[in-house]
Parts: C-alpha cells; structure tokens; sequence
C-alpha cells in the first residue's frame, strides 16, 4: 500500500467512526429504553395474570362448602327424615324410610357430587346411606351399614347444637380402616338431627367429590398458562393438589416431608404470614390467596389420619384455610427476560450495521476516495471471511447440539446419556428422602439371530416394536431407555417389588404377542427376559442397582430365556 492509500485508508476511518459513534450512542440508549419499557410489561402482564387467574379460581372454590351446607340443610328439613327418625323403633319405621330413601336417591342422582349420603343414629351406627358410584346412586343393604362412632366426624358433629354444622378437612376417604383406593378426596359436612319431640337422633352426613373441587382450582390454571403450577395446600402445608402425586396427602401417610415448610422453608413462611400476595425468590414467581371456606359460626376440627381415632382439637372457621398458590417455576421466568432482549438485540446490531455502514460511505465521499474498487474487494474479502468463520461455528455448533441430543433416534426412546441423567436424579431423591425404586433391565432373546436370518431392517423393527411396548406398558412417573443394542432398562420410582414384578410379567407378555412380517408369508416373533433390582441397603446407588437387575438378567437367560427373574445369590 504507497503512503497515498494508507493516508487515505485511515483518513475513512477516523472519520466514519467520528460519524458513527453518536449514531451508535443513540441506537443503543434507544435499545436499552426498549428493552426496560417491553420487558416491564411483559412481567407486569405475568404478574397480572398469575393474580387475575388466582381471584378467579379462588372466588368460586370458597362458595362450594356453603352450596353443600345449604343441600345438608334442605336435607335435615325435609319432613320424610324427621318422620323416618321419629318412627324409630316402630311399626311404621320401615314405610317412613322407604319414602326417605327415595327421596335421596333421587336427590343423589341429581346432585351427582356426594359420594355417599347418610343418617347415623345416636350410637354411631349408620342407619341409612346412599353411594354414588359409576354415575348411579345405590342405597346401601342394611347388612353392609357399618358402625362410626370412632370417627372423628361422628363425634364432632353429634356434640353440635340444632342448626349447627360441622366440615370436615379435606383428606382421603377411608373404608373398612384404611385409605380406599383409587384415592378419593373427600369433605364430610354434618349436622345433627332431631325428631319430632325434640330428641336428637344423631347426625346427617354428606361425603362431597372433593375432587370436583380439585379440578375446577386447577384445570382453568393449566389451560391458561401450562407451565404456572397451581398447588393448593392445607394450613399445615401439605399438599392437596400439587405439582406430584408423590408429595399430595402426605398428612394421611404422616409423611412430614411432604410438605412445603420441608421442601419450601422460605416461601412458605411468607405465605403462611399473609392472606394474599406475590413475590419471587430463586425458586421463581409466587401467587397465593387464602380461602375460608366456612363461614362464622360453623365448625371443623383437625380431623385424623387414622380411622378411629379422635379429631386432636376443634378449631375456629378462620383458623380451617386452604392457600391456593400459584408457582411459575424460574425457567419459564426468565424466558420472559430473553423473549425480549433477543429481539431487540437483533434490531440494535442490525442498525448499527447500516448506521455504520452509511458512516462509512459517506466519509469514504468526503474524502474523494478514489480507489473505490480495490476498498470494496478488501471490504467484501473480509464480509466473506466473517460469514466463512461464522459458518463453521455454527456447523460446529449444530455438531455438538446433535452430540448431546437426548433421544435415541431408532426407537425414540431416552439414549443411555438421557437414561442416567434422569436416574441419577431418581436415586437421589431415594437417598435424601428415604424412598424406594426398582430397576428392570430387559434384552432381546436371540436379537443377533433375527439380525444373521433377517437382515437388520428387520431388527430394527423388532428393536422399535419392543420399544413400543415399553412406552405403552410403563406409568407416567417411571423413566425408561435403551442402553446399548438391545438391551433396555426401566427405572420405576416409589414402586414396590410385587408391582415391579406385575408390570415386568406384563411386558413380557405383550412382546411374545409381537409379530414381524418377512418374505415368504413367514413371522418373526419375539421374546424378552427380564431382571429386577431394587434399591435397599446393599445397593445404595443407581449403578449398584443396575447390577443387581443385570445380574438377575443373566440368571434369567441361562434358566431358558423368556422370563422374570429376581436375582439369586
């Protein structure tokens, strides 16, 4: 370069940075202002909605229990039950309550939101009771009544006063003296009865779906923001519905830990210290509300776990509280702060690029550049140059993005890396909170002679095929993955060994049901053997667990392949 281009060179330069950098001062502080004023109303919309959603959802949840007391009292009055618990004990007994029953079953079929309708006479025992069951009110035989008079809510409620009610907490309904199954929440509400002459003849006692209440607090939420979690929480801190099956009810399992003092320390004490509010912590965005549902005057009590024991105390409506909170976990926080800063990044370099540009030329025509061509090579050299180097970053980038994909690309299944990272997790709940999991490691029988006979395409069907089964044949909380060629495996959280073994004969069975279609009008089928490891002293670790299971695996394939194996020192 002769000393002419160089003066000129660096004369284009010094003056379109001079041009430039008031022009880049400007597009910046534009962009910072953008970025505060967008990102501020995106979360101010967050916040708003997260509470506006709460109010809506709360509002109608707090009305329920006083529906269900105004149908308890309209079902006190009715004159069939007084003339039914007037006659007790007389010809005319079994008239008067033929007509009550009627009438209940009616009122159940209608109502379709009480599991069970019924009359308890003074000693406790049920005299009279209605089940909705399969969307069918049943009256219940008199030889199936049961007695109550240990249960908390028969003690509480009888002790009451004429127009008194009694609501229970919300727990699990429990039969024959322990929790039933399926889970079913349930709200007792009760009052006393009297007959004609004034004496009271025990209690009235609806069992409301309090499921009902459950989903209409949550679905509402999960429709409007998938990634909001509602919980709705007791005034202990255990979970009534929550974010796991794992952690909900945990009172009635005297689980301790499952509870959001435990697990939650720091939101929990500035939510249980005030009414409503929002705040956000590491964890991410809180919304919470409390809901009374009773009004002043009615009743509950602590209730019980256990099925006949006494409620430890009785307690005052504003002391009987549900927190319904809503919980955006960070993650999906801060996308907010890159949904806004990406775009507007985008746009400010974009500017700067033409704002430096138009600099650029205009000094380049101040300066009466006179060798515009041979500039304009050495600029498009050096543009190429960059976008070459970009290029293949980005190649390298989209190479190490395909590294650390997740998924297994042949049966879609968890890739061995994927399986472990999530297990790991798994295992360590297990040490922390003193859980249990099993692990199943599953291999193809015979897979190299399906491959030597029939080709590999062949073996990848049967490979995705019993990929299918595992997919379908496992539950929602369990993580399974191929390990390597055809070996699976199966991580099955809180399970215990006689359900790992249900579900390990299940999956056996459905793959011997596999059917591949060859040449000839010919069929391959298939079979699996299974072994079983479960975590306990011995085996403290994941690795250790799948050992064990591995173990068990060979055992089943030197007993004859095709089969469930525990393993056998």
């Amino acid at each position: 370069m002769t000393s002419t281009q160089r003066q000129f060179f660096h004369q284009t330069i010094v003056r379109s940075f001079l041009l430039f950098l008031p022009v880049a001062a400007l597009c910046i502080t534009g962009a910072s202002i953008l970025y505060q004023s967008e990102l501020e109303t995106i979360v101010n919309k967050i916040h708003s909605d997260e509470n506006n959603m709460l109010t809506l959802t709360t509002s109608s949840t707090a009305k329920v229990v006083q529906l269900i007391t105004n149908d308890l009292a309209y079902l006190a009055s009715q004159r069939d039950l007084i003339d039914v618990i007037s006659h007790l004990g007389k010809p005319e007994y079994t008239q008067k309550k033929e007509n009550n029953s009627s009438n209940w079953l009616t009122f159940s079929q209608i109502k379709k939101t009480y599991d069970q309708i019924r009359w308890l006479d003074k000693s406790g025992q049920e005299r009279e009771r209605i089940n909705y069951n399969d969307k069918k009110s049943i009256r219940v035989p008199d030889e199936k009544l049961q007695n109550k008079a240990k249960r908390y809510y028969f003690t509480d409620t009888y002790k009451l006063n004429r127009g008194e009610f009694f609501i229970s907490p919300m727990d699990l309904n429990i039969e024959k003296g322990h929790i039933e199954k399926p889970l079913k929440p349930t709200i007792r509400v009760g009052t006393p009865i009297f007959s004609k002459s004034g004496e009271k003849m025990g209690i009235i006692l609806l069992n409301y779906f309090a499921e009902i209440i459950l989903n209409e607090y949550a679905t509402p939420i999960q429709i409007h923001n998938a990634n909001s979690q509602p919980w709705l929480v007791n005034n202990d801190g255990y979970w009534l519905r929550g974010s796991s099956t794992e952690l909900e009810w945990g009172f009635m399992y005297q689980n301790s830990q499952a509870t959001m003092p435990h697990i939650y320390p720091q939101a929990w004490e500035k939510i249980s210290a005030s009414t409503k509010g929002q705040f956000i912590d590491d964890n991410g965005l809180w919304t919470f509300s409390t809901i009374y549902p009773l009004v002043e005057g009615q009743k509950t009590s602590t209730g019980s776990n256990e099925a006949f024991l006494p409620s430890r105390s009785m307690l005052e409506s504003q002391k009987y509280f549900w927190k319904a909170i809503l919980f955006l976990p960070q993650k999906y926080y801060q996308v907010t702060y890159s949904q806004v800063a990406l775009p507007v990044i985008i746009v400010t370099v974009i500017l700067l690029i033409i704002s430096y540009i138009g600099c650029f030329f205009l000094a380049r025509a101040w300066i009466k550049e006179k060798n515009s061509e041979k500039n304009l090579i050495q600029l498009n050299s050096k543009l190429e140059s960059t976008v070459e180097d970009r290029t293949k970053q980005l190649l390298l980038a989209k190479k190490q993005a395909e590294d650390l994909a997740d998924i297994d690309e042949l049966t879609g299944m968890n890739n061995r890396r994927s399986f472990f990272k999530q297990g790991r997790i798994i295992s360590e709940q297990a040490i922390r909170y003193g859980l249990q999991y099993t692990v199943m490691m599953l291999d193809i029988d015979w897979f190299k002679k399906v491959n030597d006979s029939y080709g590999h395409l062949i073996g990848d069907e049967a490979l995705k095929d019993v990929a299918k089964v595992i997919k379908e044949g496992i539950r929602a909380p369990d993580i399974s993955g191929r390990i390597g060629g055809e070996e699976f495996a199966i991580i099955l959280p809180q399970t215990t060994m006689q359900k790992t073994l249900e579900i390990a004969e299940r999956l056996r069975k459905a793959v011997k049901k596999i059917t591949i279609p060859v040449e000839d009008h010919e069929q391959v089928t298939l079979t699996i053997s299974i072994g079983i490891g479960q975590y306990g002293e011995d085996s403290q670790t994941l690795h250790e667990v799948l050992d064990i299971a591995d173990k068990a695996l060979y055992q089943a394939k030197d007993q004859g392949r095709n089969q469930v194996m525990l393993y056998k020192v």
